[in-house]
């Protein structure tokens, strides 16, 4: 994979704060006020990594869910083909790991959201 490695925030404050004196002075003087001030500089110019860039996390979740839902319903098929005709018993813990992987896969592949309205 060919991504970019981000620095980490704090090293881009500590760096910031070591090479310039005048932020140093400051810090000493005023320590909320300037360490939000970078604070901000610093989040502005290094966004947290979302989802949409992610593409790793993103794509393992989705493959793990899917295993997930295609293991309960080969669980139940394999119970249904061995039971037959019969009542098939389904556990409660299979139909909620099921429907839990399945919304959360839905979650995961239904557009947008999060913009502002």
């Amino acid at each position: 994979m060919s991504e970019d490695i981000r620095p980490r925030s704090v090293d881009v404050l500590i760096d910031r704060v070591a090479t310039n004196p005048d932020i140093l002075d400051r810090l000493k003087a005023e320590p909320l006020a300037v360490l939000n001030e970078i604070g901000t500089q610093i989040k502005t110019q290094y966004p947290p990594t979302t989802a949409n860039t992610d593409k790793f996390t993103y794509r393992l979740a989705v493959v793990v869910l899917s295993a997930a839902i295609l293991s309960v319903i080969g669980i139940i098929g394999w119970q249904w083909h061995s039971v037959g005709t019969g009542d098939i018993k389904i556990p409660e813990v299979l139909i909620s790991i099921g429907s839990t992987a399945l919304g959360a896969l839905a979650g995961l592949l239904v557009p947008g959201g999060g913009g502002s309205k």
